[in-house]
């Protein structure tokens, strides 16, 4: 799973490119040409385990690395932004095998999907960046958890369970890190069409799903503000009508 840091500076700031390799139990560290494409290994990083997903911090200054064999772990690593190349700091427990790990979006916690178990965690981040705790909070999902994601504006969460076609809708405390099933607890996807991942368009009004069953991209409208002051009911009407790639009217879902 690659993951990108880009040039933070307008002139000569190199733009760093990581991979996970599960099977060789490595991270590639690679220079990339935004000119002409090209990339150029720089180094390799041994994890000791099967690594694949990959996040790295709002800050741009640490890389998180989700261990799926066991025992099940994160990594953390500093980024020398100047060479690209990676310090592991720490590693700390996680309570499953995980599809998915981000970031929330103030950096202070750790998200993560578990595939196989059906679930979501946070993890609290240090004031230094690294995660060193086991998981503050684990909640069930359905099956299939594929990714999770916090909302522009860090107040809700929203996870996708690939086996029950739907997207979870959390409320999220930035505080603490504890996650809520909101009013609307979850909106479905066609029967059959699996949602893996979502992104959130820029301007934060629209949210992006791949129906990977279906091979299909659609597109779900975000509420823009809190209605009546009411975090639940602005978060029920952020996931209600998909859109496959392509054009068509959206349609309803419960």
């Amino acid at each position: 799973m690659p993951v990108t840091l880009p040039a933070t500076e307008p002139v000569a700031a190199p733009t760093w490119v990581y991979v996970s390799n599960a099977d060789s139990q490595e991270i590639r560290v690679l220079r990339l040409d935004e000119s002409s494409g090209r990339v150029e290994p720089v180094a390799q990083v041994q994890t000791g385990g099967m690594v694949m997903p990959l996040a790295i911090s709002p800050d741009r200054r640490f890389l998180y690395a989700g261990i799926r064999s066991q025992p099940y772990a994160v990594q953390t690593y500093a980024i020398d932004t100047a060479s690209g190349r990676l310090e592991l700091l720490a590693t700390a427990p996680l309570p499953d095998s995980m599809a998915y790990v981000s970031t929330d979006r103030s950096g202070r916690f750790l998200l993560a999907a578990s595939y196989g178990g059906g679930l979501v965690s946070v993890s609290p981040i240090d004031g230094d960046g690294a995660v060193r705790q086991a998981a503050a909070s684990v909640v069930k999902t359905g099956r299939n958890a594929h990714s999770i994601l916090a909302a522009p504006g860090n107040r809700f969460v929203f996870s996708t369970s690939l086996g029950d076609d739907r997207v979870h809708q959390f409320t999220f405390d930035a505080a603490t890190g504890a996650l809520t099933p909101n009013v609307q607890a979850w909106t479905s996807s066609a029967p059959g069409a699996g949602p893996r991942h979502l992104v959130f368009h820029p301007q934060g009004r629209w949210v992006f799903v791949t129906n990977e069953l279906r091979r299909q991209l659609c597109l779900r409208r975000a509420a823009g503000h809190v209605v009546a002051g009411r975090h639940g009911h602005a978060a029920a009407r952020r996931l209600r009508q998909d859109r496959p790639a392509g054009g068509g009217r959206p349609a309803p879902h419960a």
